[in-house]
């Protein structure tokens, strides 16, 4: 579908999966296998496309709370903060921010997990795959 070039796009926590999390040289790499929202107007709010995709965060300087040995984790919830900016389960792809970080993951079975580091670098990974249409989570006027 040629929709999945178009719009804006997001990374829905809930709904997403954190596969891995490993060291390559000096970044931390997750690896998740996400839920993407894509919309002509706000993703995950408006009416739009539900897409499968990879999503890669590289983090900097990392530091991780929680355990790994938990992986995969079914995600529930989370927030990214950067550079004092907050996104509570959705993220805008791609982002790229070199301030401080801190990715706040909840999971199944009341399992946490935070990396906080300095600078992120967000971006979809391969091919995505179309899921269903997502009528848009606004309440009608009345």
């Amino acid at each position: 579908m040629s929709e999945a070039n178009v719009g804006n796009v997001a990374l829905e926590l809930h709904d997403s999966t954190l596969e891995s999390v490993e060291h390559e040289g000096a970044l931390l790499i997750a690896r998740f296998s996400a839920y993407i929202h894509r919309s002509s107007g706000a993703p995950g709010v408006d009416a739009g496309t539900g897409w499968s995709q990879s999503v890669h965060f590289r983090v900097g300087r990392a530091r991780v709370r929680g355990s790994l040995g938990s992986l995969p984790m079914e995600l529930l919830g989370g927030r990214l903060v950067v550079s004092g900016r907050v996104f509570d389960n959705l993220v805008p792809m791609p982002l790229i921010d070199s301030g401080p970080v801190s990715v706040q993951l909840q999971g199944r079975n009341s399992l946490e997990l935070v990396i906080e580091g300095e600078g992120v670098e967000a971006n979809l990974v391969g091919p995505a795959k179309y899921l269903e249409p997502f009528p848009g989570a606004k309440e009608p006027n009345a």
